[in-house]
This record gives structure tokens, sequence and C-alpha cells, in this order.
């Protein structure tokens, strides 16, 4: 570079005089400068997407969410690879990029000279996938994996390990030097021979030129790297290091009951790592650890999509009492409970083995093995329930002969696995069976178009129901967990979900209410469907109440903070709106009437999914009706990430 005088104008372009803009400063000051520049043009891209393409942008996320299998744009760092190959590599409907689109727009906008020149040239950007070779923080020297090219990047800080394999887009920047777009997604060293093969038996298999084929499989690539990492994990019982033989044979025996009556050695992994690191902590020798992995598997399937026992059933398993299970879990809670916390925040987000909610109130999958393994051990009093369990993994249960009232009830569970019409099919033969059998009125309430006809069948059916245990609800039975409540708790439900649809709100409230005072737990999620009707009623306090007794950290709680400050007047409504959009976008789309919402509503759904979004929409249907209402105060308030 040469000698710049003090009046000369300053050659970062930003059309002022040398001095009175960097004056003073040599050619890495200046570089640093511009990089900073460069790292506010990346951000005004993305903002750039976000005004245009939003509802495009959130699409393509599920869309390739559900194509991988191992990573997607929630993994740490993932969000920024995903917009990274948004911005430079989908193409819309003419053809151009949105990057593309962006220069052709916006280019003018860039103050300074030196970096509209940087940016014009960022076209021609390349992917590359290859490993660092140099590195001395502020340049990097990376050679791609297939072409052997090197690109030498500069940055304000780039931290990598030589020996990483990083993904990126490089954009020309100058001097033949790039900079990476948005960011780069690194793997360790020891990743590096794995990631080079898996690129390279992929791009074998490709009739796509180098950057066609890294353009069309850039995320996939990724996830490939992850997945055979994962495949790659010793997740057996065999992995851990114990502190003695008693603590062995306690994981041991907790790893056979996960996979026993789970089936997933993922899970069987985690919860048996639990128990290690709980067993690490302790100051003093464990005199009975097998009580420490009965309370550990209770604690994590009030959390995990495992198979629910009670504390009674796992104390016969691990042959302890069921009042030092309770106890334990405290001391588990107490130790570990925050490292728990934060790995079940993580499967939340798509960080671990895949993690996925219910929607409805059909029986889970899990309920009919426990009604069996219920109706076993309370036809005899001799049971070896290690061979009962394990009968579920083997087949299935071997049956003691059913009464009527048994075959009914099993028809039923059949009857909620299929689809109609044999989902109704079965329930009409269960009630030929047995014609007090009240879960079946679940269904026929189901098929029932008219409002009035449905209420009835559920009245009745809730009615039998509550007569068949009538007991329970005064010899303190632990409602949900005790399998023979459900068909009552299901009928309820539904009864106070078909009052909400008949707009009898205060009648819906008191169901929903009678059914929390049952199960504080709330394992059928009724506060997703009561909050919104108390809010509909003006109840403010009790709303307060019940997210201050649940914390929910998904899109659902920002939904409501929304609707809160609509019908409260709390806080920024816009603000709250556009919080929750970040959230989950495809339920304020339902909501507005951009998309209708369906008819048949989704089982299961993911955190962030479009079903997610349906789901929301429907539970909040009371706060959202009055479309006129609901537009005219979106309007009002501010733009909602449009």
């Amino acid at each position: 570079m040469t000698d710049v005088g003090r009046n000369d104008p300053c050659p970062c372009g930003s059309g002022k005089k040398y001095k009175k803009c960097c004056g003073g400063g040599n050619v890495a000051q200046l570089d640093h400068l511009i990089l900073e520049d460069l790292e506010r043009v990346f951000a005004n891209v993305l903002d750039f997407a976000y005004e245009r393409f939003e509802w495009k942008l959130e699409q393509e996320k599920q869309k390739v969410t559900r194509q991988l299998s191992s990573f997607n744009y929630e993994t740490p760092g993932g969000d920024f690879l995903f917009y990274t190959w948004f911005l430079v590599a989908f193409k819309g409907k003419d053809h151009s990029t949105i990057l593309e689109r962006f220069i052709n727009e916006r280019l003018n906008t860039i103050p300074r000279t030196r970096v509209r020149d940087v940016v014009s040239r960022w076209d021609s950007f390349a992917f590359v996938v290859g490993e660092v070779k140099e590195n001395d923080g502020g340049r990097m020297l990376v050679e791609d994996f297939m072409s052997s090219e090197r690109f030498e990047f500069k940055g304000v800080d780039l931290s990598f390990a030589i020996g990483e394999t990083v993904f990126t887009a490089a954009m020309p920047y100058e001097n033949g030097q790039f900079v990476a777009f948005s960011t780069f997604f690194n793997f360790d060293p020891d990743i590096t021979k794995l990631a080079k093969k898996i690129v390279g038996d992929l791009y074998e298999d490709s009739s796509r030129d180098l950057q066609g084929f890294y353009r069309e499989n850039f995320l996939r690539l990724i996830d490939s790297v992850f997945e055979k990492m994962h495949d790659e994990e010793d997740l057996s019982v065999d992995s851990f290091t114990w502190r003695n033989d008693l603590e062995e044979n306690a994981g041991r025996k907790l790893y056979s009951f996960v996979m026993d009556n789970n089936h997933q050695e993922e899970w069987a992994y985690l919860i048996t790592k639990y128990l290690n690191d709980y067993f690490q902590t302790a100051s003093t020798r464990i005199r009975n650890p097998r009580i420490y992995a009965a309370a550990l598997y209770y604690m994590c399937s009030e959390v995990l999509p495992v198979l629910q026992f009670t504390q009674k059933e796992l104390g016969t398993f691990f042959d302890v009492s069921a009042a030092s299970i309770s106890n334990r879990s405290y001391t588990i809670d107490e130790a570990i409970g925050e490292k728990m916390a934060y790995d079940f925040s993580m499967l939340r987000q798509g960080v671990g083995p895949s993690l996925s909610f219910r929607y409805g109130n059909d029986p889970a999958p899990t309920e009919k093995t426990m009604w069996e393994i219920m109706v076993v051990t309370e036809k005899s009093e001799d049971v070896d329930l290690d061979q009962v369990i394990r009968q579920t993994r083997e087949g299935g249960i071997r049956l003691p002969e059913l009464t009527h009232k048994e075959k009914a009830q099993q028809l039923i569970y059949e009857g909620f696995d299929a689809q109609p019409p044999e989902r109704y099919t079965l329930c009409e033969k269960a009630l030929k069976v047995d014609p007090d059998c009240a879960d079946a009125y679940n269904l026929l309430a189901e098929k029932e178009k008219k409002m009035e006809t449905k209420l009835q069948l559920l009245e009745k059916g809730m009615g039998l129901a509550k007569e068949e245990i009538r007991d329970c609800f005064h010899d303190g039975t632990p409602f949900w967990k005790y399998v023979r409540t459900r068909p009552y708790m299901r009928l309820t439900f539904n009864l106070a979900l078909a009052m909400k649809d008949a707009s009898r709100y205060d009648e819906a409230i008191h169901y929903m209410k009678q059914l929390m005072k049952l199960n504080a737990e709330d394992n059928q999620g009724v506060r997703y469907e009561l909050i919104p009707l108390l809010i509909a009623t003006g109840k403010k306090r009790e709303v307060e109440d019940l997210l201050n007794r649940y914390k929910e950290d998904y899109a659902y709680a920002y939904y409501i903070e929304f609707f809160m400050g609509i019908y409260f007047e709390k806080g920024n409504v816009k603000e709250k709106a556009d919080g929750a959009v970040d959230e989950n976008p495809f339920a304020m789309a339902y909501m507005t009437g951009v998309w209708p919402l369906p008819d048949e509503l989704p089982r299961t759904y993911a955190p962030g999914s479009e079903e997610e979004g349906m789901v929301i929409a429907k539970q909040t249907d009371v706060l959202w009706k009055e479309q006129d209402l609901f537009l005219t105060i979106i309007e009002k308030e501010g733009s909602l990430r449009k």
C-alpha cells in the first residue's frame, strides 16, 4: 500500500479525509475495519431475506430438518450454516439467489467504496469443505478435500486449530484472499479423516461438478459426518467405568430395564450415564445403588418418552421400597438436576436423540403395555415382574384369561392404534363384548358430527368410567399413574374440549380444573387448553398462577404472552408478537388466515415445526376466532416480522 497523505481520501472508501477517518492507522487496522463492516453486511443480507422471504425461509428450515437425520438448523452453529446455504445457494422462481438479489438492490446502500467493491464480487463465491493447514488468528489457509485448492481466509478472529475440518462459503475479498460468509462450521481434527472419506465417497457417486455437488449437498455432507460420528459412538453398557461392583450391577440392571421396556439404545445409555454421573459425585460409598437406579428411571420417565412405571412397580423390579425411591429422587436432583435439566432443554431443541411431542387425547403407545402388565400382576400374587417385562421385548406379554371387560378394553386399545374405518369397527366390537366399556365412548363421540349427541356420548362414558373407579376418588390413588383411571380422564378431557367448541367456556374450565386437581403433573397437557380459556374469560391472575407453576420455554409460551398483551394490555404487543413469530411463524400464519387450519391435526410434532404451529393455533383458537378484531390489532401494532 502506498503512503496516504493526511488530507488524501481515506483508502477505506468512506469518502472522508484520511485524517478525519482512519488517520494514523496502518494496513492491518484498515483491514480490521473493513472486515468488521463485512460482518455487518452479512447481517444485512439476513435481514433482507427475512423482509422478503420469511415464510419461504421458515418452510425451507422445516424441509431441511425433515430430510436430515442427525444435523439440523438448531444444532449449535447449525442456524448460521443453514442461513449460509439458504442465502447463497437457494434459488427462487427467477433463478437468482437471495445474495444476488441483495447485491442488485442494496449494493449502493453500503457507504464505503472498498466494502462495496468486495461485496460486488460475492456472486462468484465458492463452497469450501476442507482441512485447516495454517492459522495465525487473522489469516487461515484451508485446503479443499476434493480439489486440493488452497483458500486463504481473512477474518477478525479465526480461532480454529490446524487439522480441523471446516465447512463454509468462501467470498472473494482482496488480493486473492477470501472471507467466510457468516461463519465456519468445524469438526475436531480427529474427525478430519472420517469427514474426508465421507465427502469423497459421496462425490464419487455424483455426476455433478464439484461446486454443483457442494451446492446440492452442502448440508447433507455435514449431516452425514454427524451421523457417522454417532454410529461410531459406543452406547453399550460396557462403555461405562464404575467405582465398584455394586454400582456396576445397579447400572447394568438399569440399562437392561430401559432396553427391555423402550428398545432404544440411546435412551438406555443416557439414563445410565446419569446414574454413573451421580455415583461419581458421591463422596462416600453407597450402600444400595439399586435405589438410585430406580429413582433415576422414575425421574427420567417424567420427562423422556419412555415407559412409565409407578414407584411401587419400580421398587418390585429393583427390589427396593417405593418410599426409598421418592427420597433418593430429591438427592439426585440436588446433585445433577441442573445438568439433567440442561440436557432435556437441548433434547427439546433437537440436539441428541430425537424428541417429539404428542398432540390429542389418544393413549400413548406405551399405555397398552402398562395396562397388560397391570392385568398380569393383579391376577397373580407371585408373578415374576422381571419375566413379564422381558416378554414385552420378546414378542408380547402372555396374558391370562381375560374378563369381558378386559377383552373390551383390549379391543379399544387396538382401536386407538387403528385408522378409520377399522378404528370405529373395533369400537363397536368392544361394546358388543361389554356394553359398559367406558373408553369406547371416546371413539363413538369422535366420529359424531352433531355437537349435542357428542356431548351426550361423552357424558355417558364419563359416568360409566367414574363408577368403575369410584374408590379411587377417596383412597389416595394417584390418578393417571394408575392406568385404570385413564379412560375417565380421557373422557373428561374430551368432554371439556367439546364444551369449548360449543362455546360453553365455564363448563369446559370446570372440567379442566378438575383434571388438573386430580393430576397436578398434568400428563394430559390440559393446561394448554385451559390457559387460553382463562384469558378469553378475563381470569388474568389464574393464568399467571399456571404460568408460574408450569414453566414453559416453547413457542406456545410466547404466543400466550402475545395474547396476554392483547387481552390484558400487558407489555409491548408488537415485541411479543415478533417474539412469538421468531419461535414459530407457522402458528401466526394459521391464526391470521394466511393458511387454513386443517380439520385433521397431527398426532405428533417437533418444536419449531409447521405441525407445532397447527397445534398452537388450535389450542388458542378461542383467542383469535374473531378474525376482524385480531387482524385489526396486528395492523395497529406492527408488522410481525413480515
